[in-house]
């Protein structure tokens, strides 16, 4: 879709004609004649709109232009270099417009400085070949010119573009007013120096402080305009679902809420998602949830949710928010981790110390409006309900019966397990190396064979040979359910069946499919889980059995782009009413790794958390600490 305010810059430009590129000789250079009158008229539509924004001129054959752009921000002049080739399949391509002096400042650009065509733009230039041009590669929105008026606002608020400054009306005011400031104390000091009676002088002296007041208070109201005026108002809509710019009206006036996150996420700044940062545009995530997003703390009192993760801060950083009684804001807390890792890893935080402080949380806890780890679960249909089924269910029902049956032929070893972390408060290393003595384990990671963090291939693993995956977590606690689970159930490409430790098996049925996993709570021993898996390993038809689920249910996975996309959720929770300070989160009971987690697991991170006496307790208990 085009907005209004393009309808009527394109409908005052000269469309074009001939379909011609620079290969086509005559054809080419009256393409060329009907170009450069678009592009004279689009010019002088500019100037009269008072509008200028950009010069461009072309070498003989017109395959190769330059020129220049600007933007005024602040009476501060933004120029820059740009220039552009005409593709060979012109006009069935659009031209890419490159500005190489904001290379690598932004991430809307290609390397070498072109800018990243918008969504919306490609096919609407598609659309219109042959009528569409040079000129209208800046006209359209989403391109050059709207792309500068949202882009350098941004890059001017983090410092990272050159600046030309023009002699502007307001500037030009200032400085008056500051010349006609000293002109007059300068022609009152002469005049206090000539008449040195007595009596002038109390009158004089007073005219001097008067005037001096007088032009002061002018300049100073002045400067608060001035300063006033560098506040940026948005111009541009963000749409997530497609990616597309649209211009807001200067007649209406634009609804949108404000999401301050007073912490970085993991040491990144701005939370994975950089282009949602920008004074000038305000991210749509849907038709009724549309925010502004922040890390300005002096914002506080106009944000509607302020966001931590308190893993990258200490209690002395945590604002005391009994000093802010703010209507219709909340605070939210972000955690992926369980309550014995948070506190084991920020030993400054005490459960009791945040009672009340947070209204709603992002974590893996399924009781969050927003659960990290979890993934999107689909039903096809109920196992026992297949009577009435249409073709297209039946078939893929077989269709994936089938693939459980050809990915058990491929099957040759027991058990695989990757792993970095070789020393664990829920001590699954202990149970691994008891597990071992009953059944082989290929172990990969820093704990075994060394491979790639991201590409397991590199350590020469084909995971559809084996029947099963150590699903284990590093803390046992409750709801503790993370992607070491879900990144192999919702793995299509590989069928193989996960043994689970972490949650107990209640927290497992209340979000996994039915048979989906092995749980070893249910098993005595290490030899008894053995006992069983060997058994499934020569019982086909029961190993099939935990594949089936396959059939019915389609799992879509949101990690890893999870850490990547929290700026909407926190969106929507912008626009949910503030909870009352009595049903706020109650730290205490709700995060607790007393009340959350296995007695032996806290009973290590007791022993290991005083972080200085952790080689003493090594020697002591006879134990490693994680």
């Amino acid at each position: 879709m085009v907005d209004e305010v393009t309808k009527k810059t394109l409908s005052n430009i000269p469309l074009l004609k001939t379909k011609a590129s620079p290969r086509d000789g005559e054809q080419w250079r009256q393409r060329l004649k009907e170009e450069l009158q678009s592009l004279i008229q689009y010019v002088k539509n500019n100037k009269d709109a008072d509008n200028d924004w950009f010069r461009l001129e072309s070498n003989q054959e017109g395959t190769r232009w330059w020129g220049k752009a600007w933007t005024i921000q602040d009476m501060l002049r933004y120029e820059f270099d740009i220039e552009f080739d005409i593709p060979v399949t012109y006009p069935m391509t659009a031209p890419e417009i490159a500005i190489p002096d904001l290379d690598g400042k932004t991430a809307k650009m290609y390397r070498g400085g072109k800018i990243c065509m918008t969504d919306h733009f490609q096919p609407l230039w598609a659309r219109n070949v042959p009528r569409f041009g040079i000129s209208i590669s800046g006209a359209v929105i989403g391109y050059l010119g709207p792309w500068l008026a949202v882009e350098i606002p941004d890059l001017i608020a983090r410092g990272v573009v050159m600046v030309q400054i023009i002699f502007s009306k307001k500037l030009y005011q200032i400085y008056l007013i500051r010349f006609k400031s000293i002109f007059t104390q300068y022609l009152i000091i002469i005049m206090f120096k000539k008449y040195q009676i007595q009596r002038f002088r109390f009158v004089i002296l007073f005219f001097v402080f008067f005037t001096m007041f007088f032009f002061y208070s002018i300049y100073d109201n002045q400067h608060d305009n001035e300063n006033q005026s560098r506040k940026i108002f948005p111009t541009h809509i963000f749409h997530i679902n497609t990616s597309t710019y649209t211009l807001i009206s200067h007649d209406k006036s634009q609804s949108y809420r404000l999401v301050l996150l007073w912490t970085s996420l993991f040491n990144n700044y701005y939370w994975h998602q950089d282009l949602f940062f920008n004074l000038s545009t305000i991210i749509s995530c849907s038709p009724i949830h549309q925010c502004q997003f922040t890390r300005d703390k002096r914002k506080l009192s106009q944000a509607s949710v302020v966001a931590f993760h308190l893993y990258d801060i200490n209690r002395n950083q945590l604002p005391e928010r009994k000093q802010f009684k703010i209507d219709n804001q909340n605070w939210i807390f972000i955690t992926g981790e369980s309550p014995i890792n948070f506190y084991y890893q920020n030993p400054s935080f005490y459960p009791h110390l945040l009672d009340q402080y947070f209204d709603r949380s992002i974590s893996y806890k399924y009781d969050s409006p927003y659960s990290i780890f979890s993934s999107i679960i689909k039903t096809r249909i109920l196992s026992n309900d297949q009577s009435n089924l249409s073709l297209s269910y039946q078939s893929q029902i077989q269709y994936e019966q089938k693939l459980n049956i050809k990915s058990l032929k491929l099957k040759k070893k027991p058990i695989a397990w990757i792993v970095s972390n070789c020393i664990t408060f829920s001590q699954r290393e202990k149970y691994v190396e008891k597990l071992k003595n009953f059944i082989h384990i290929d172990i990969y990671g820093k704990c075994g064979i060394l491979c790639s963090k991201d590409n397991h291939h590199q350590c020469n693993i084909n995971l559809d040979e084996y029947y099963f995956y150590l699903a284990f977590e590093n803390t046992r606690c409750n709801s503790y359910i993370t992607e070491k689970f879900w990144n192999i159930i919702s793995n299509n490409n590989y069928r193989i069946v996960p043994i689970v430790m972490g949650a107990n098996e209640n927290d497992y049925k209340l979000i996994a499919p039915k048979q989906s996993y092995i749980h070893i709570n249910n098993y005595k021993t290490p030899e008894d889980l053995a006992k069983y898996l060997n058994y499934l390993i020569n019982n086909s038809e029961k190993y099939l059995q935990y594949l089936q689920w396959r059939e019915y249910t389609i799992i879509e996975s949101k990690f890893p782009t999870t850490w990547m996309n929290l700026l909407c959720p926190l969106c929507q929770m912008a626009y949910e009413t503030q909870i009352s300070i009595d049903d706020r989160l109650n730290f205490s009971s709700w995060y607790n790794p007393k009340i959350d987690c296995h007695h032996n697991d806290v009973k290590m991170f007791n022993k290991c958390k005083q972080t200085n006496l952790r080689v003493w307790m090594n020697w002591m208990h006879n134990m490693e600490c994680p």
